[in-house]
């Protein structure tokens, strides 16, 4: 009886420290799994959350002698949230930010009885410039061809995006008789149109990226302005 007692507690001591020895092993190896798991997680591509734009702004028109500079630029950010659709290489990303545009033309804005008209200037008139200020909502549709390849990637992106106006103004420099230059600021909000929209397209490789931007929507209120359709064309850089 005392060998049997003496042969259990030896078994149950050694299944004690059985257990013991494998516990941090087990423990160890659960750990390491999981720490491979957020490191393939997080490895993966740039989601290109964020979105900076510096483009060539023009607008196409029919108006006679209205010339826009080639100068005329914009600047663009924003924000937007990358959802992959299942395990393909698309994903649809929504996101917010602010654009501006500053147009520089050979004409000054008017204001008449029948709203505002561009109208051509002399040389007096050093600049021109409408300035616009929008509050966007971007939307897009996007391709990676390697999409965990960290900025090492072919991409391109078709897109939608509306924007509200926060912000409208004219700047005129003008030189007086006495030759001392003048700058005139004016805003005109009531004849801009408030809200804008238009398609999008981005096509790059990595962080960087041509777009271009064609909007569908008048600048100016119906019969407030003239017919113009704002076109853009520059380089995006996109980052995290």
């Amino acid at each position: 009886m005392k060998h049997f007692i003496f042969s259990l507690t030896l078994l149950l001591l050694s299944i004690f420290v059985f257990a013991q020895e494998e516990k941090p092993e087990t423990n160890e190896s659960k750990l390491k799994e999981t720490t491979d798991a957020i490191k393939t997680k997080t490895s993966g591509g740039s989601r290109d959350r964020v979105v900076l734009e510096m483009m060539f702004d023009n607008w196409l028109h029919k108006q006679d002698g209205l010339k826009v500079r080639w100068y005329s630029r914009g600047f663009n950010a924003y924000f937007m949230y990358d959802i992959e659709l299942g395990k393909s290489k698309f994903s649809f990303a929504p996101g917010v930010g602010v654009s501006t545009s500053s147009i520089f033309t050979n004409s000054a804005l008017v204001k008449d009885s029948t709203g505002l008209s561009l109208v051509e200037r002399t040389d007096e008139y050093k600049k021109n410039k409408i300035g616009l200020t929008y509050v966007d909502i971007p939307l897009e549709l996007r391709f990676r061809a390697s999409p965990n390849a960290k900025n090492k990637s072919f991409k391109f992106a078709l897109g939608f995006k509306a924007g509200v106006l926060a912000d409208g103004k004219t700047k005129l420099k003008q030189e007086d008789a006495f030759g001392d230059m003048k700058i005139y600021k004016e805003k005109r909000y009531p004849d801009f149109q408030r809200f804008r929209y238009g398609a999008t397209f981005r096509i790059g490789y990595g962080p960087f990226n041509v777009v271009a931007y064609y909007q569908l929507s008048n600048v100016f209120k119906n019969n407030m302005g003239p017919d113009v359709t704002p076109i853009s064309i520059g380089i995006s850089i996109n980052g995290l």
